[in-house]
Parts: structure tokens; C-alpha cells; sequence
């Protein structure tokens, strides 16, 4: 979570943080408990919501977790209901997101980020970590002095304790951890789908919760004899962490893809950002495999933005005379817009760049776009299975709670 915070990967984050109950659910799912299922759909569901890469990812791991569980011949019906339960609900809270990523997938060509695949590397791994480095290098994330050595811990305890579920759990662990180092022949695999995971270093967090569940069912099997370790642990780190993120934040240098902007750098840096192409429309596959955008031929210099709100932009544009020109606005294919030209209708042309005949001097542009009703039905489905799912997330848990202390009580 520290690292995404010097990326800025605020969508990643929030998936990140909701990974914890796609595994609680699995786990209740597993240990036949109720609402399994509900947890994990609704886990699933935020996932989606906030990072589509996430949810390929994570719906890779529940795919291996299930195709191990079928090899131990723990594969049971209930659980497989279970799990297309968790599924709908899944898809029915981010039906919004979904369809829409779907439909603009479908209408047009669009810039991946740059195809590649980064591993690990141990070196400079190992100097970030003594270093408490949060700053992005993509060979050198990394999950903090502190987990690290949990781990390894773990690994040590592997040849001292023969028995215990925590066992399955470290050498998962293990093994997601060391695969994502450049000792393995990673570079044959550029080419491939698995490119568009890019940098390695994202499956830490696949690693984290794993070692996060080792380390639950370790101390359930082996209890502390100082219950104050715990909170020692704990403490440290948070404290390691806050160090991690109060050292970058103040180091003003130049990180990877990230400026300290200012006033003077502002415009320079949104118009040559190695990054500024993602997502952005190619007029055909030859752009498309090129990486050349439909806005790399913009020929208007001068367009500076009057004003700005959620779904519409008003530009000011000077030109030396009239004709036609494209301008540096992407136009997506299944987007109704509404575009304005000194205060009058135009009509878009055939276009993934705005192009448009503009008279000479100075022009006013306005643009808008309108939402297709299919979006607001989109939405609504979306957000009544999450008020549900909250709901009976709620429900269940203050059953829950009741029925734990009435047992205390009966106990006494």
C-alpha cells in the first residue's frame, strides 16, 4: 500500500483493499461457514469497480485455488453453487463499470499501457529494503523490512514444525513471492498475454495476504507466550511503513514517471508524459501495434481550456487562417457528443481526433457528452445489489455478534 502511494495508483489501492474479503469469503466458503459467498461476490464486485487488472488478477488465483481443491478431491457441489452466487453477485454490483468498459473496448482501438514485463530483481531489492524505499523502481518493490522478515521466518520454521495448516500457506506464499524475481526466464514471456501485468512486483500483494493468512494460522497453532509480541509487531510496522512514506514525501527528485509540478513545468509535463498515451484511441491496428495515437497529428498549438465540468469542456483556439484542423481531444467510438463552434452546432467528423473546419482568429469550443439511458439502468443495478450486499453484510454480522455474546453469557 506504501508503494502505491508514491505511484499514485489510487484505483489499485482501493482493490487492494478490498482483496482481504475476496479471501474471507473463500475461507468461509472452504470451512463450509455462511455468507461465504457474500463476501466474496461483494469483495469480487469492489474489486472490479476500482481495477480491472486486479480482478484478472485475482480471478487467476481463486481459478488455481479451485483447480487445487479439485485435485484433493475437495470440490464440493455446495461450494461450486457458492461460488456462481458470489460470481452474479459479482457481476450484478459492477454491472455499471463492466459495460462499460466492455462497449468502449468493443467500439474502439485503445493504447494498453506499454507492453512489458519487469521482474524483481534480488540485488536491488534487497538495497530498498534496508533503505525503506517506497520510491518507484519497478525491479525493486518490495513489502517492507517487516514482512520480509516474517517470512523468512516462516520458511525457517518449515524445517522445525512438520505439521499445521500455516505449512500450505508459506510455501504459497514462497513460491508467488521468489517467482516474481528475474531468476526465472521471464523475458520468454514478453510476448504473451501475461505482459499486461508489467511490473512483477504487483504480485507482492497476492504474497502479503497469503503471508498474512500463514502468519494467522502460525500463531493460531503456536500462541505467543507474550501477547504484548503482537502488538510489538504490529507497531512496527505501522512505524516502519509511516517511516517509508514520511521519507519520500519529502524527497523532492525526480521519481520514474512522477514531477513535482509547478507552475512553470505544468503544461510541458501533461503534453510529453511518457504515460499520457494509455487508453487513448488509435485510428487503425498499424497505429495500434505502433503506438501512435489518433491525436499524434493534431495540428492546433494554440488551445487553451476555459473552463471545465464533469461532462463537458469549453477551449479557447486561436488559428492563423481558416481550414481544417485536429485537435489534440480524443473522440470515442459509442460516446454521444455534443459539439459547439462559435455558439453553433458542428457536426464530428469520421474521427478519433476532434477535427474540425475552424475560421481564422479566435474560437470558442464547446464540447459535451450525454449519457446513454442503457447507463443509468447499468447504474441503478449496481448500486442496489451493493446497497444490498451491504445490507445483509450488516445484518449478518450483528446476528453474529448477538449470538457470540449470548454465548458468553449462557457460559458465565
Amino acid at each position: 500500500m506504501a508503494v502505491l502511494y508514491s505511484r499514485n495508483a489510487l484505483g489499485e489501492a482501493l482493490a487492494y483493499a478490498f482483496l482481504p474479503l475476496v479471501l474471507l469469503g473463500c475461507l468461509k466458503i472452504w470451512h463450509n461457514l455462511t455468507n461465504g459467498w457474500l463476501y466474496l461476490g461483494f469483495g469480487m464486485g469492489a474489486i472490479a469497480n476500482s481495477h480491472i487488472l486486479s480482478l484478472i488478477i485475482v480471478t487467476i488465483m481463486i481459478a488455481i485455488f479451485c483447480f487445487i481443491r479439485i485435485l484433493r478431491h475437495q470440490l464440493t457441489r455446495k461450494e461450486v453453487i457458492n461460488y456462481t452466487k458470489a460470481a452474479v453477485l459479482a457481476i450484478l454490483s459492477s454491472f455499471y463499470t463492466l459495460t462499460n468498459i466492455g462497449s468502449l473496448l468493443s467500439s474502439n482501438l485503445l493504447m494498453s499501457p506499454t507492453p512489458k514485463l519487469v521482474p524483481l530483481n534480488a540485488t536491488k531489492y534487497w538495497q530498498a529494503l534496508l533503505d525503506n524505499s517506497i520510491i518507484e523502481r519497478s525491479a525493486s518493490f518490495n513489502m517492507g523490512p517487516i514482512n520480509t522478515f516474517l517470512l523468512f521466518f516462516l520458511m525457517i520454521m518449515l524445517f522445525t514444525n512438520k505439521s499445521g495448516l500455516w505449512r500450505h500457506w508459506t510455501i504459497a506464499t514462497i513460491i508467488v513471492f521468489f517467482s516474481t524475481f528475474d531468476w526465472l526466464p521471464w523475458q520468454n514471456l514478453t510476448s504473451t498475454p501475461i505482459n499486461m501485468i508489467q511490473f512483477l512486483g504487483r504480485l507482492l500483494f497476492i504474497s502479503s495476504l497469503l503471508l498474512a493468512i500463514s502468519v494467522m494460522y502460525y500463531f493460531d497453532q503456536y500462541p505467543l507466550k507474550y501477547k504484548d509480541i503482537n502488538f510489538v509487531i504490529t507497531l512496527a510496522l505501522v512505524a516502519v511503513s509511516l517511516n517509508a512514506v514520511h521519507t519520500y514525501h519529502n524527497k523532492t527528485t525526480k521519481d520514474g514517471y512522477r514531477f513535482w509540478l509547478t507552475r512553470d513545468n505544468y503544461v510541458q509535463t501533461i503534453k510529453n508524459s511518457a504515460i499520457g498515451i494509455d487508453y487513448l484511441p488509435a485510428n487503425n491496428k498499424h497505429q495500434l501495434q505502433s503506438r501512435i495515437t489518433a491525436l499524434q497529428n493534431a495540428s492546433v498549438s494554440s488551445l487553451k481550456i476555459k473552463s471545465q465540468t464533469y461532462n463537458s469542456a469549453e477551449y479557447m483556439i486561436t488559428t492563423a487562417k481558416e481550414g481544417y484542423y485536429s485537435l489534440p481531444i480524443a473522440v470515442y467510438s459509442g460516446i454521444h457528443y455534443n459539439v459547439t463552434l462559435n455558439h453553433k452546432k458542428v457536426k464530428l467528423a469520421n474521427s478519433h481526433a476532434l477535427k474540425l473546419k475552424i475560421p481564422k482568429g479566435l474560437n470558442h469550443l464547446k464540447i459535451t457528452v450525454t449519457v446513454n439511458i442503457s447507463n443509468y439502468f447499468t447504474m441503478l443495478i449496481s448500486l442496489l445489489t451493493i446497497v444490498y450486499s451491504i445490507g445483509k453484510l450488516t445484518f449478518a454480522n450483528s446476528n453474529s455478534f448477538v449470538k457470540k455474546n449470548k454465548k458468553r453469557q449462557k457460559d458465565k
